[in-house]
């Protein structure tokens, strides 16, 4: 396992690399989209443009490795799809031995899992998501793991759209964390 290691000097160079890079290859301006959370907006950021990239992948892992080190973290997880490309990219290049998915609903065939991948009984989890908005996605996951006998100990947005999803999660008791925020990228 790779570990990235990043000095406080790198890291506003690395900040400011992944921005331009979300800037250029992800963010989609005037145009008419729905997102998850059911709200309408004209700019979208089209996250896997970014977070299927080499890298990408490793600027995002050496600001999340930043900012997971000292927490001991042993999996990390999220709701499919936009949370697995960051999952993967966690476990390959930061000091997280595995992770899991939360499926939007449960499979109809198979083992029928809700959970999909590892998460065991004391684990300390990094619950992650591309693009938070109202924070839906985020706290679907939390509720479907919350029972696991598990602690969350953070949770990391890659982008927050500045749209109620940190309010949220501190209504249900969690500090959202993120890399950039939509004032990051000069949307008006």
């Amino acid at each position: 396992m790779a570990v990235l290691m990043v000095s406080k000097n790198d890291e506003k160079n690395i900040r400011e690399k992944l921005r331009k890079i979300i800037k250029e290859k992800a963010l989609l301006k005037d145009l008419a989209v729905n997102l998850s959370s059911g709200e309408k907006s004209n700019y979208y950021f089209d996250m896997k443009q970014v977070s299927m990239r080499k890298e990408p992948r490793k600027l995002i892992a050496a600001l999340i490795g930043e900012m997971i080190k000292d927490h001991n973290i042993t999996a990390v997880g999220g709701i499919a799809t936009g949370a697995n490309p960051i999952i993967d990219t966690i476990i390959d290049f930061c000091d997280v031995e595995y992770g899991f998915y939360v499926r939007k609903k449960r499979k109809e065939h198979g083992l029928e899992k809700y959970i999909e991948g590892v998460l065991e009984s004391g684990d300390r989890v990094l619950v992650v998501d591309d693009v938070s908005t109202k924070g839906n996605s985020i706290i679907e996951c939390i509720k479907a793991i919350e029972d696991k006998n598990i602690k969350i100990v953070k949770v990391l947005t890659i982008v927050d759209r500045l749209e109620g999803a940190s309010e949220n999660l501190l209504k249900i008791g969690y500090t959202l964390e993120h890399l950039f925020t939509r004032d990051d990228f000069e949307i008006e």
